[in-house]
């Protein structure tokens, strides 16, 4: 493994799972046990976070798949935001969107920057952006945390 094309991806990918365990931890409790729109977008998450690990040697791959798992999170709660099982989460929901989709086209962005830039230039930017943008989000202003309406629908 060339540590140079890897680290940075590395970091991309721990800073990544990291968000997801507090993301899959908050959103536990608001998703419905037999949602099957649900379990199968989580599937193809879980697989589409095996193809990243698997790509920790090719930035570019590794991009584009940062990419459709940024697409693939978003429809995930884009589809449970039009439940109206889910219409007491709708703000936390639009908020989980936006974040969502913000990735989706930073990692658009740092790919096609890739011909106007080296490729390694591209990818250690997008990583320290990423880590910085997940730092700010999980301790400086906790993004994962209910409304004050939600979390009394929650208590009851």
């Amino acid at each position: 493994m060339n540590w140079l094309v890897s680290l940075p991806l590395i970091i991309f990918y721990l800073t990544l799972l990291i968000n997801t365990f507090f993301s899959v931890k908050f959103f536990a409790g608001i998703v419905k046990r037999f949602d099957i729109m649900n379990i199968f977008i989580d599937i193809s998450l879980v697989f589409i976070y095996g193809l990243l690990a698997l790509a920790l040697k090719d930035q570019k791959m590794f991009l584009a798949l940062a990419c459709l798992m940024f697409a693939v999170a978003t429809l995930k709660y884009v589809s449970m935001l039009v439940q109206k099982r889910y219409a007491i989460y709708s703000k936390t929901l639009r908020r989980k969107i936006i974040l969502d989709i913000t990735g989706f086209f930073y990692s658009v962005l740092f790919y096609f920057l890739i011909p106007y830039l080296s490729l390694a230039t591209a990818v250690w930017i997008w990583t320290i952006g990423f880590v910085i943008a997940n730092v700010y989000l999980l301790k400086i202003k906790p993004f994962y945390a209910f409304t004050d309406e939600e979390s009394r629908f929650l208590q009851n």
